[in-house]
């Protein structure tokens, strides 16, 4: 509550691009206060160039643990083409 009449603040956080701005006031401030608020921004980036996309972070380099891992699962992975080639095989001579 505040000091004028028991009137309750209201508090307000907006995030206008990298911009975070919080109000606190009262019902019958808050449609102005935001007005103005919107229309400061408004009038700064008028003149800055827009841009959509930020830029991409940097790509990770592989660890060695993944390189291991991917590897170990590509060799699996031939050992079981090898096998499966051979059964056929294996089949033949233990029937």
């Amino acid at each position: 509550m505040s000091e004028n009449g028991g009137a309750q603040d209201i508090r307000v956080k907006m995030k206008i691009g990298e911009v975070e701005i919080e109000i606190q006031c009262q019902e019958e401030q808050l449609q102005s206060a935001v007005d103005k608020i919107l229309r400061t921004v408004a009038e700064r980036l008028r003149g800055m160039p827009i841009t959509t996309e930020r830029p991409r972070p940097a790509v990770r380099a592989e660890t060695c643990k993944g390189t291991i891992q991917r590897l170990l699962k590509l060799f699996i992975k031939q050992v079981v083409m090898k096998l499966s080639s051979i059964k056929p095989i294996i089949q033949a001579f233990t029937y």
